[in-house]
């Protein structure tokens, strides 16, 4: 045996040392392994674990849809993001809902259809699904369908790229969306709608009458009322502080949203493109390194070679602008405290800070150091006047329609800088008060804009008169001015009554001619469709529940089987107020069409199942993220119940 050994001991050696390093480097490779961040466990369902890799997919595809479907996931049932879908989609696979990519793809006709649906839905109201099923109107609803379908396989292309998906994979994915889709209508229709309930919703939708209107609004007299003096603008925002915009009587609200006062910059790329001219030896020295067929000249590829050095030098200025932003905002803030991802700033911050203004000439001495090329200062707009709401912020030029671009995933401007850690505590962006912020937002045509919010306020109304003077001035003026509205709103009756609607438009032209009419008014809507749960064409000034309910209630009081015309005007002419909108509509009733049996007949089961739907979403509906979490036991790695921040804060 020791022979043995002596003789090969060599290849013992060799062997036994390898076997040693296997088995050392095993257990780091495991530990390696179950680090990858793609394997790590971020929810666990029913006790099981749903990896970071799982949800990653359940984000392309949910990203997909969106894109695909044109924003039309809420109408789905799916309103709150990758986790609801992930779990939607995994209990409609499990429930045998769900086919394949086949599926998925004649799938789209449904969805185009309901696009085409809502169209028509925000044009007729209630009216929709009688013109999308009427003759008359079946060329435009075929044009439309192949329009919105030729739009929907034109972005399968983009799509793939985007989230990395095949046409089949996302043909899947359309697929995994109809069995959630029947996932719920088997819930929904799982109820029944009695003949009764289905009548009182019949009518409420397919009651109508026709109408001309003409809306009185307050500016007509607004000329009559006095300016405000303090005392009456102190007690017009104590009379409406505790009202949101759009609540109450008069829809006069000053708990005004989260807002924000804010500085930004603007980076603007093509003035910057305009500063850039490559050095004819660089591009020549470009195409002698770069590997080129023999056939071609020099000239053949100037111009994309100039383009390709413009394109590198552009981006190596933006980075150096922001770097130049980080660089001088870390000089003065890197002695302070950390609070997570927050910086604790001294009381006199606000006075010390850098401000965009300074940030601004830094960047110009620093793009010349560094690149060479001088160009035009930024921008820098400050508005510290006044406090900008989400649509404030919408509205701003250029800005307003500017994204944060993280990946596929585009957050809105607005969105991104009221979610500033003062509004939003557990904010998942290192965004605070008098800091720039971290990540610039861009817009359509790649300009950058770095802002920094200077100021907050959470939803409150105004904390005095000066800070929403011009609002309360205009407010109280539009209220005065509908109090004289209402006082002469039987003379206007009157006038209507014995001249017609167009009598009470003060600036129609006169007659061209004498002893002939005035042209009509411009204000009268004519044939306007009224039932008590819609107007149609929509106008926000009478589309209010008190009016259809009067025009109903007054139209009902005619026979429908006489000829409108016939009956006396005095009976068809109404003035309703409009509170809301601070004046008032004068109505002239054309003619009243109740609900006959056999539109019921043919309507009821089609009314039904929408009230079912309807029910289900609106009510106690077990799709909601929150009740999905409860029902199958969703916890967080360690266990623990998620906690739904909304509810938190």
């Amino acid at each position: 045996m020791l022979k043995l050994l002596r003789q090969y001991n060599k290849y013992i050696l060799v062997v036994g040392g390898v076997l040693l390093m296997i088995v050392f480097l095993i257990p780091s490779a495991l530990q390696k392994f179950g680090r990858d961040p793609a394997h790590a466990t971020v929810l666990r369902v029913n006790g099981h674990r749903i990896t970071q890799d799982r949800m990653t997919a359940a984000g392309r595809e949910y990203q997909a849809l969106e894109r695909l479907t044109m924003q039309l996931l809420p109408a789905f049932g799916i309103s709150e993001g990758v986790e609801q879908w992930l779990l939607l989609s995994d209990l409609a696979e499990r429930g045998g809902f769900v086919g394949g990519p086949l599926e998925g793809r004649t799938y789209m006709n449904d969805i185009a259809h309901e696009l085409v649906r809502l169209k028509f839905r925000s044009q007729y109201g209630d009216f929709a699904d009688q013109i999308l099923n009427s003759p008359q109107f079946a060329p435009q609803v075929d044009q439309d369908l192949k329009q919105t379908l030729a739009i929907m396989n034109a972005s399968f292309p983009t799509i793939g790229s985007q989230n990395g998906f095949t046409d089949e994979q996302i043909e899947q994915t359309l697929a995994k969306l109809r069995g959630v889709n029947r996932l719920e209508n088997a819930y929904a229709l799982s109820a029944r709608v009695s003949t009764q309930r289905a009548l009182l919703k019949a009518k409420k939708q397919l009651d109508r009458a026709t109408i001309d209107y003409i809306f009185l609004a307050p500016d007509r007299v607004l000329a009559d009322v006095p300016e405000p003096d303090e005392g009456a603008l102190k007690a017009q925002l104590d009379r409406f502080k505790d009202l949101r915009p759009g609540e109450g009587e008069f829809g006069i609200g000053y708990l005004l949203p989260a807002r924000i006062k804010l500085e930004y910059l603007t980076v603007a790329r093509q003035g910057i493109e305009a500063k850039v001219q490559p050095d004819p030896k660089d591009v020549r020295k470009r195409f002698a390194s770069s590997p080129q067929p023999k056939d071609v000249k020099f000239e053949d590829m100037r111009a994309q070679i100039e383009v390709e050095l413009k394109n590198e030098t552009v981006e190596k200025i933006l980075r150096e602008i922001d770097q130049t932003i980080r660089r001088e905002v870390a000089k003065r803030t890197l002695k302070f405290k950390s609070d997570g991802q927050f910086k604790v700033l001294p009381a006199d911050w606000a006075t010390n800070r850098p401000t965009l203004e300074f940030l601004r000439d830094a960047i110009v001495v620093s793009v010349k150091e560094k690149t060479g090329v001088t160009i035009d200062a930024p921008a820098v707009a400050v508005m510290n006047a006044s406090f900008q709401t989400h649509e404030d912020l919408l509205a701003l030029p250029a800005i307003g329609r500017a994204f944060l671009e993280r990946g596929s995933r585009r957050e809105p401007f607005p969105s991104y800088a009221l979610a500033v850690h003062e509004i939003e505590p557990n904010t998942p962006v290192p965004l605070q008060v008098g800091l720039p912020s971290p990540e610039p937002v861009k817009d359509a045509g790649g300009n950058l804009y770095y802002f920094t919010v200077l100021d907050t306020r959470k939803e409150s109304a105004p904390i005095s008169v000066d800070d929403a003077r011009e609002m309360l001035v205009r407010d109280w003026k539009r209220l005065q001015a509908y109090e004289l509205l209402k006082r002469d709103a039987d003379g206007f009756k009157q006038k209507a009554i014995a001249e017609g609607l167009d009598a009470l438009d003060t600036a129609r032209p006169p007659a061209p001619d004498p002893g002939k009419p005035a042209p009509n008014s411009p204000l009268v809507t004519r044939g306007a469709t009224v039932t008590r749960s819609n107007v149609s064409p929509r106008a926000p000034e009478v589309d209010t529940q008190e009016f259809r309910d009067q025009i109903i209630e007054a139209a009902a009081r005619l026979d429908p089987q006489v000829d409108a015309a016939t009956i006396d005007i005095a009976q068809r002419i109404l003035v309703v107020q409009a509170p809301k909108k601070q004046g008032l509509v004068a109505a002239q009733l054309k003619v009243y069409s109740p609900l006959t049996v056999e539109q019921f007949r043919s309507q009821e089961a089609k009314i039904a199942n929408q009230m079912q739907i309807e029910e289900m979403r609106a009510g106690d509906n077990p799709f909601t993220l929150a009740r999905l979490r409860e029902r199958l036991k969703v916890t967080d790695p360690e266990g623990k119940k998620l906690v739904d921040k909304k509810k938190q804060q």
